[in-house]
């Protein structure tokens, strides 16, 4: 089993056959990529919550235009205002799932980030503590046993530890799904979120429905 403090903290290494074909490009350690992944995230976030604060008060500015219209009898003008509010609607309900897609994608690299750390500064104290047990085990026998429960305990928890081959977590596996999340962070930011809202498909139904309700017809 490879060693999860390696990964996580130095690149992968390679093969004699990757580095003479050059098959495999150079990647930096594990950490830094998710940290800048994690920061990368914040621009798509601003610019969501941005366009959806903006798109509220459209929303209630075109509502308002929708009162007015039917206060002054313009039955007509009710209607189509209705219909553009239900599609501006439609679009802000679309921008506020896609931030929180962003913001769950990102809540998840700052676990694994901070999981990461904790499973590397611990790793040298599960060492010490089997190493220290031989030695504590002639002196203080109760004290010996204990620390060889709390090591093992410890190690159970830590891919690659030495304490049990059942661990918490395979460290190829974790980092096969770290960089599931990478791909999956870079995806949307890379995503260009431009001035202009994302094309909504009609729904005659729901628009019909809602523009009866506000002109009563």
């Amino acid at each position: 089993m490879s060693n999860f403090g390696q990964d996580w903290q130095r690149p992968p290494t390679q093969g004699v056959s990757e580095k003479l074909q050059g098959l495999v490009k150079k990647e930096k350690p594990l950490k830094p990529r998710v940290e800048s992944t994690i920061r990368g995230l914040n621009r798509p976030i601003s610019k969501l919550d941005s366009t959806s604060k903006q798109l509220s008060k459209k929303e209630q500015k075109l509502f308002n235009k929708i009162v007015q219209a039917k206060q002054n009898g313009n039955i007509k003008a009710a209607k189509v205002l209705a219909t553009e509010l239900v599609q501006m609607r439609k679009t802000g309900s679309m921008i506020g799932n896609m931030k929180l897609s962003v913001e769950k994608t990102q809540l998840r690299l700052s676990t694994v980030n901070a999981v990461g750390d904790v499973i590397v500064s611990m790793q040298p104290a599960v060492s010490t503590m089997k190493a220290v047990v031989p030695a504590m085990n002639k002196i203080m026998p109760q004290a010996s046993a204990e620390l060889e429960s709390m090591g093992n305990l410890l190690g159970d928890m830590m891919p690659g530890s030495i304490g049990s081959d059942n661990s918490f977590a395979d460290s190829e596996m974790s980092s096969q799904e770290t960089d599931s999340i990478l791909q999956e962070a870079a995806a949307i930011a890379e995503t260009q979120i431009g001035d202009k809202f994302p094309t909504v498909p009609n729904d005659s139904v729901n628009v019909r429905t809602f523009v009866d309700s506000l002109t009563g017809s």
